[in-house]
């Protein structure tokens, strides 16, 4: 099968892509909406960030109890999307 030899998050976003388009399709058969190709995409956006966080374990942070510098930066690259 085709989806075996690809990585996880192709597979993720390949399946995405396969839902949005037939959501797209069942909302103009059944219910005659019509939908530009934006809402597609973005709703494959949506549905991966949703995913993600429904499967990112939580965190747990320690309390920090010390002078804080200003400059403190969280890296969120994990959680993000490349398109």
């Amino acid at each position: 099968m085709l989806l075996r030899n690809l990585n996880v998050d192709f597979q993720q976003r390949f399946a995405s892509i396969l839902w949005s388009l037939w959501k797209h399709r069942n909302l103009k058969l059944w219910q005659n909406e019509q939908e530009l190709s934006v809402h597609v995409v973005e709703r494959v956006k949506n549905l991966m960030v949703g995913w993600l966080a429904a499967h990112t374990p939580p965190t747990t942070t320690t309390p920090h109890h010390g002078p804080t510098s200003g400059n403190h930066t969280s890296d969120h690259s994990a959680n993000t999307i490349k398109w």
